[in-house]
């Protein structure tokens, strides 16, 4: 039961996000003048860093882009 709870908790979860590559896209087509990447998943996973974050969104929009922690103050 414990795999079959996981298994759909990891299939919700990644339904309702949005990969970086995509954020990119919609962040340029809208002409935003920042972009905040926050409610990061997995957001607790050090080996994931700000610039493999931002890589992501880069490949499309070229404005400044902010990773998003915990307390950060805009």
């Amino acid at each position: 039961m414990w795999r079959s709870w996981r298994r759909s908790t990891r299939a919700r979860t990644k339904a309702a996000h949005t990969v970086t590559e995509d954020v990119g896209r919609i962040a340029a087509a809208a002409k935003v003048k920042l972009l905040v990447l926050s409610h990061l998943v997995p957001g607790d996973d050090s080996a994931v860093t700000e610039e493999m974050w931002i890589a992501g969104a880069r490949q499309f929009y070229a404005g400044p882009i902010i990773v998003g922690r915990d307390l950060l103050e805009i």
